[in-house]
């Protein structure tokens, strides 16, 4: 499959596509218990001027007309802007899932977001390329080429890239790299989450490999023994080191803060949300870029 390759998508001038650069965005599963037009009223408070809608399609219905009709709605009265849409994931939606019924499925699924991302004015699908309980992996690379030969062609159409989350676990590593390597376009790039990377080193290799295709930063936090999305600093990872990292990449993204209330100490929105902003906050002033 070819793809145009003079598309820039990696235009963060203060004047270009994407003015949000260095912008703090908060993913909406921080508590999906919250109905999403009381969510959006929250997170604007707490100072957040963009938002990353979650991947429990349900909560905010992007994938529906309807839906949509209502975010746009609800971002105009808040006064904040969707920065990135995240696929469904899971089990059912599963563009690696060697029976082809389920992977055709999935296909169909993330095809409803990346319109749906057309229609909502973001650029970016955050997607899950592979579950977390992965055997077969031969049979799941074949998949995974099948479904991004299609899925890309569609974003391209639409103008929209996506971002490839590293999944924290050594055989989804495998699977990213790959479909990384294959497919050297910039309508694919990558979501680095340092919560998934503390719980698997390699994939810092992965950032380091594909930082020019970095389109995509969650920032959480957890003790080490499981994806736990604390606030940044409530755990123990490194982030320090991620900074150090992040500050050899020459021009960086957005950074979406997907901690949730679950696992938080912080257990209202009036003690997490502002919480959530002062950590990215700390995190971002380790950063060097202007």
């Amino acid at each position: 499959m070819e793809y145009e390759r003079n598309v820039n998508y990696l235009d963060h001038s203060a004047g270009g596509r994407y003015h949000h650069f260095m912008k703090l965005a908060i993913s909406t599963c921080w508590d999906y218990s919250i109905p999403l037009d009381k969510s959006l009223e929250l997170i604007k408070t707490a100072g957040f001027s963009l938002i990353s809608l979650g991947g429990k399609e349900s909560h905010s219905r992007f994938n529906k007309p309807e839906g949509r009709e209502n975010i746009v709605r609800l971002c105009e009265k808040f006064g904040v802007e969707v920065d990135s849409v995240h696929a469904p994931f899971g089990s059912m939606v599963d563009i690696s899932e060697p029976e082809e019924v389920l992977r055709h499925s999935a296909e169909v699924e993330v095809a409803r977001s990346i319109k749906a991302c057309a229609e909502l004015g973001t650029k970016t699908l955050i997607l899950h390329i592979s579950g977390f309980k992965l055997s077969d992996i031969s049979a799941r690379m074949k998949q995974v080429r099948k479904s991004l030969d299609s899925l890309l062609g569609l974003a391209e159409r639409v103008n929209v890239r996506i971002a490839a989350e590293n999944p924290g676990n050594d055989l989804g590593h495998t699977i990213l790299k790959y479909a990384l390597d294959i497919f050297d376009t910039p309508v694919l790039g990558l979501c680095f989450d340092n919560g998934h990377a503390g719980l698997n080193e390699d994939d810092f290799k992965i950032l380091s490999a594909h930082s020019e295709r970095l389109y995509a930063v969650h920032l959480h936090d957890n003790d080490g023994t499981r994806d736990q999305h604390l606030l940044p600093f409530e755990g123990n990872r490194d982030l320090p080191n991620l900074a150090a990292q992040m500050n050899k990449i020459k021009k960086l993204c957005p950074i979406t803060v997907e901690s949730e209330v679950t696992n938080s100490s912080c257990k209202t929105p009036e003690a997490f949300l502002p919480q959530a902003y002062k950590a990215a906050t700390r995190f971002m002033e380790m950063l060097k870029h202007d």
